[in-house]
């Protein structure tokens, strides 16, 4: 395990020990700013609800590679804490680019596409931050598999290998890698105070209590 895993999995544990009130039950709604290869939105906003601490719904909307887009996904996260590893599965559409023409040049070979209206599965694997004032930071990796026939179609001219490439990793299934800013909104509130020991909790071993000062002053005495 490098080092880098081990700090991360030591915080987030850490973390965890400490929140005694998990924020997502006190913060339910995020609005959140998305820029991601094979992202929800690509680039674009969004919005989270977390459902309980553990389970959350995202969606957003954006413009892509592969044109307009929108995208919803239930992520389910690992720990209760302000910081959390989180696993999901969403599914996303795409507008394609309407008929209008995209060039591709490559060494002096030219290719003309349109992109056609395409959806694609979606699966993460990430980090959500969640803080007790609001600040929310997502951060994922994971796959995006087009489904469906292809959405790529050429008009004129053969790819090269390169293109080929090119057209592969920007428009059909590929990896997906992702940030997202924002705010959750809600209120924060500490974690309720034990009452104070009754002498039938307290035990036999240990010392009542000082007994009280009084203010003979106020009492008249």
């Amino acid at each position: 395990m490098t080092t880098p895993t081990v700090l991360l999995m030591t915080m987030v544990l850490a973390t965890a020990s400490a929140d005694a009130a998990p924020v997502r039950a006190q913060r339910r709604i995020a609005i959140l700013g998305e820029a991601a290869w094979n992202g929800l939105a690509g680039v674009g906003p969004g919005v989270a609800w977390h459902v309980t601490p553990r389970l959350s719904l995202d969606a957003a909307m954006g413009a892509s590679a592969v044109g307009q887009k929108v995208g919803a996904r239930v992520r389910v996260n690992l720990f209760e804490s302000k910081v959390t590893p989180f696993v999901g599965a969403g599914l996303m559409a795409a507008g394609g680019t309407g008929g209008k023409e995209v060039e591709l040049v490559n060494e002096g070979n030219t290719v003309v596409i349109d992109l056609k209206p395409s959806a694609f599965a979606q699966f993460v694997a990430g980090i959500d931050l969640t803080g007790r004032g609001g600040f929310t930071m997502l951060a994922m990796i994971g796959w995006a598999e087009l489904l469906g026939k292809d959405n790529v179609h050429i008009r004129s001219g053969i790819p090269t290998p390169a293109q080929q490439q090119a057209m592969d990793a920007a428009y059909r299934s590929g990896p997906v890698l992702g940030f997202a800013f924002g705010y959750t909104f809600g209120r924060s509130r500490p974690a309720p105070k034990s009452a104070p020991e009754t002498d039938d909790e307290r035990g036999p071993d240990r010392e009542p209590p000082p007994p009280r000062a009084v203010d003979h002053a106020t009492t008249g005495g």
